[in-house]
C-alpha cells in the first residue's frame, strides 16, 4: 500500500538498440516477442491515464553496463521474463545460444536505465 505524498518508481533496464550484443539478443529472442507484452509499446501507460491516483510520471534516463562471461550471459537472457516459460527445448536452444555470444570472452551490454516516478495522490 501506498500512502498519499508517497512515491511510485516504475524501473526498466532497456536494452541500447545499436549495441551489437544486443542485436545479437534480439535476433535470439525474435521469434518470441510476438508472444509477450513489452514496456516498448507503453501499454502499461493507459492505466495511468485512466486513474486520478497518481500524479504526473517524470521520466529519467541513466546509462549502465553489464560485462557478462558466457554462463552470465546464459543467466542473463536464461531470466528475461517469458523465457522460463517456454518448452523445455526451446529454452535449452535459446540459452545455448546466448551462452555461445560470450564463448570467446566476457562481453558488455549497454543498457539505459529508464526510471518513472510520480507522486500519489490524496
Amino acid at each position: 500500500m501506498l500512502r498519499p505524498g508517497g512515491s511510485l518508481a516504475l524501473i526498466w533496464n532497456r536494452r541500447v538498440a545499436g549495441d551489437p550484443v544486443n542485436r545479437a539478443i534480439e535476433e535470439l529472442l525474435r521469434p518470441h516477442l510476438n508472444l509477450v507484452p513489452s514496456h516498448g509499446r507503453g501499454d502499461w501507460r493507459a492505466a495511468f491515464e485512466r486513474t486520478t491516483l497518481f500524479g504526473p510520471l517524470e521520466k529519467r534516463r541513466f546509462p549502465y553496463e553489464h560485462t557478462l562471461d558466457a554462463d552470465g550471459m546464459a543467466d542473463r537472457v536464461g531470466w528475461i521474463s517469458f523465457v522460463p516459460t517456454l518448452p523445455a527445448a526451446e529454452r535449452e536452444r535459446l540459452i545455448a545460444a546466448a551462452r555461445g555470444l560470450a564463448a570467446a570472452g566476457p562481453v558488455t551490454m549497454t543498457y539505459r536505465t529508464e526510471v518513472q516516478v510520480c507522486e500519489r495522490l490524496g
